[in-house]
């Protein structure tokens, strides 16, 4: 008969294993110091399947039967999602005696255990929440569309330990899922698949709006996988935003696991949120950017705006006095507009204005600003250009408008629409009104020459100033 320890002794024991930074060594220490202190020889099994396994023992082996008979068995609870039990043999195979005293000895160590469980899934759970943080500030950062979305999915999969992974946005025009990125493989391997709401795993988690953390069943593997995955364990969790469906993330053949687990599910989870918000930012990135577009281009040519050319105007003059360059404005207008509008129909207007304005684009620079300026009026802002610079642009653009117009059957003798251009350069101190000024007069002298004429305000006649 072994002399038991007294509760002094395990009053000790509780706190060493407490403190231990693992379940696993926790397990440890509980038989090192059972064994070393209390003269117990013992094993720590932990259930895996149906079965049971040593997971650690004493440094004399402990030969325990497959039944465990004479052997007093200790259960330890299921803490950490593990069933865990102590075995206790006495010296020859005697039993240990003291039903009383192993009761004690079963809450000690399931309290210890219980506390290191507890120690561990806070800071896990600290780590996890760091993670999450971190990933959620890096989205903050601008990446373009196509680098947001690999950056989503491999770090969502690289978070629980997954080998492959896939990014699915839902495409309104197609009433699709479309996979935009994926992890582990290459994405033109499935840049052509569409998914259907309530297809698939992807359809489904869509259509329902609910996470899933599974395997495959057996009788549907092996039709249904695919070359590129190696195991049978998935997940996939919605991108909501609001009362929408933005995607799905998806995940497979975990690295550390037979399976993944609910704790891996809810990181996924975790993760969701902050990518589902990069999301929605970078779409109102891109409607922002295409509201401020709209608002620098006229709707009806597809050019820069008033509003555009007066903020590019005090820009440009700006740069021309910081940087002694040059700066030429040509003022446009459409020769006889109102009576071609009276005589055709303002839909034969704005096919002028349309075309004018195709005209001007393709015979100006890259740089170079063009606008509808008001009506049938048109500008076009030069930077570095000189006078006689631009009288030659203006010339090129006035003989391209009249042969394309006069090649037109659409248009008679007579009624063509035509050009009259004045040109002006901007000097010294010239502000950006006064520029408008010049090239404005310069167009009334060309319109009063007879249209269909370029003019450049340095030739004015001295009469034509003061006036």
């Amino acid at each position: 008969m072994i002399k038991l320890p007294d509760l002094a002794s395990l009053a000790l024991l509780a706190p060493r294993i407490a403190r231990s930074a693992t379940l696993s060594v926790a397990c440890g220490r509980i038989v090192e110091d059972l064994t070393r202190t209390m003269r117990l020889r013992c094993a720590i099994l932990e259930k895996r399947g149906q079965s049971w396994e040593i997971v650690s023992m004493s440094p004399r082996e402990v030969q325990i039967r497959d039944d465990r008979a004479g052997a007093i068995e200790i259960a330890l609870g299921g803490i950490g999602g593990v069933e865990r039990m102590l075995v206790i043999v006495g010296r020859g195979g005697e039993p240990v005696p003291d039903p009383a005293w192993v009761d004690i000895l079963q809450k000690t160590l399931s309290d210890a255990l219980m506390l290191v469980a507890l120690r561990v899934d806070a800071e896990r759970g600290r780590r996890y929440d760091l993670r999450c943080y971190r990933f959620a500030a890096e989205l903050l950062r601008p990446r373009g569309r196509a680098n947001l979305y690999r950056f989503l999915v491999e770090r969502m999969a690289r978070a629980v330990g997954a080998g492959t992974g896939s990014l699915a946005l839902y495409v309104a025009s197609e009433n699709a899922l479309s996979i935009v990125a994926a992890y582990g493989y290459p994405s033109v391997l499935v840049d052509h698949v569409r998914v259907k709401p309530g297809d698939g795993v992807l359809g489904r988690v869509f259509a329902t709006r609910r996470a899933e953390c599974a395997k495959v069943p057996p009788s549907t593997t092996r039709s249904i996988r695919r070359r590129r995955y190696r195991g049978d364990s998935y997940m996939a969790v919605p991108l909501r935003s609001g009362a929408s469906v933005l995607g799905v993330v998806s995940v497979t053949e975990p690295e550390q696991h037979s399976a993944f687990t609910r704790q891996d599910l809810a990181i996924l989870r975790a993760y969701a949120v902050p990518a589902a918000l990069a999301l929605c930012g970078e779409s109102l990135r891109d409607e922002a950017a295409g509201l401020a577009h709209l608002a620098t281009v006229d709707a009806l040519t597809g050019i820069s705006n008033r509003r555009h050319f007066d903020e590019r105007l005090t820009e440009e003059i700006q740069r021309s006095r910081r940087e002694h360059g040059e700066l030429a404005l040509l003022m446009i207008d459409i020769d006889d507009f109102k009576a071609l509008n009276d005589a055709r129909g303002h839909q034969s207007g704005d096919a002028v204005l349309r075309d004018v304005a195709d005209i001007l684009r393709r015979s100006i620079r890259s740089f170079d600003v063009c606008a509808r300026y008001g009506g049938e009026e048109f500008a076009i802002l030069m930077p570095g250009a000189t006078a006689s610079t631009a009288y030659q642009i203006a010339e090129r653009i006035r003989r391209h408008t009249e042969s394309h117009f006069g090649d037109n059957w659409r248009y008679a003798a007579g009624a063509r629409p035509t050009l009259s251009i004045g040109v002006a350069n901007a000097t010294g101190e010239t502000s950006g009104p006064a520029l408008v000024a010049t090239a404005d007069a310069a167009l009334l002298w060309a319109k009063a020459a007879g249209k269909n004429v370029v003019k450049l305000y340095a030739d004015m006649p001295a009469r034509s100033l003061s006036g």
